[in-house]
């Protein structure tokens, strides 16, 4: 008889009255954590299309600052060793000169191809098109959050309603961004 009144109970299986899930603030969960990840991946997505041009405006940069401390040094060592007064009166400032003539040559070699153009294109509208399912996503979570609201299924201070507007947010930035991206790169 003993045995029969013993409940056989599952490792880690409460016996408390579970609470009703609340789809708003699981939507406003994944609306928010979307949005954050798609702000990642457009910059992930601008780099892949301009890569090329990023990497030699770094490299350009870095060689200009070699460039402009190894200029400086060879403008103090000419003054040492006097001639460079002579030039400093004839030239004036001539460090300034030289440092924006590297930089212009260096610079002058980055360039923006259309197909790194086609390509930022494609990247924004993919972009565009998951940031539009967001605002749908978000929406549909600050619907849900006023129904369960109504009906009185939410805590009294849920913090759903503000990730669900964060998350509209962001996603109606991005979309405008992706939009503005898309014009300006047509216009181009």
């Amino acid at each position: 008889m003993e045995e029969l009144e013993k409940v056989e109970q599952v490792p880690g299986e409460d016996l408390k009255p579970q609470s009703p899930k609340s789809v708003s603030r699981t939507l406003a969960i994944t609306s928010l954590s979307i949005a954050i990840f798609m702000i990642f991946l457009s910059g992930l997505f601008d780099f892949l299309a301009f890569k090329d041009a990023i990497l030699t405006f770094i490299a350009g940069l870095l060689v200009t600052a070699v460039a402009t401390v190894i200029i400086f040094m060879a403008f103090f060592a000419s003054l040492v060793l006097i001639f460079g007064i002579i030039i400093l009166q004839n030239n004036g400032f001539w460090p300034i000169n030289a440092i924006k003539n590297v930089f212009i040559e260096i610079m002058g070699s980055v360039e923006i191809l259309p197909e790194q153009l086609a390509a930022f294109r494609i990247y924004r509208i993919i972009l565009l098109v998951l940031f539009v399912g967001n605002i749908i996503l978000a929406s549909i979570a600050v619907v849900k959050y006023k129904k369960e609201k109504a009906l009185k299924l939410v805590k009294p201070f849920d913090n759903t309603k503000p990730m669900a507007i964060t998350a509209l947010v962001f996603a109606c930035i991005g979309a405008a961004i992706s939009i503005a991206s898309i014009f300006l790169t047509t216009i181009l």
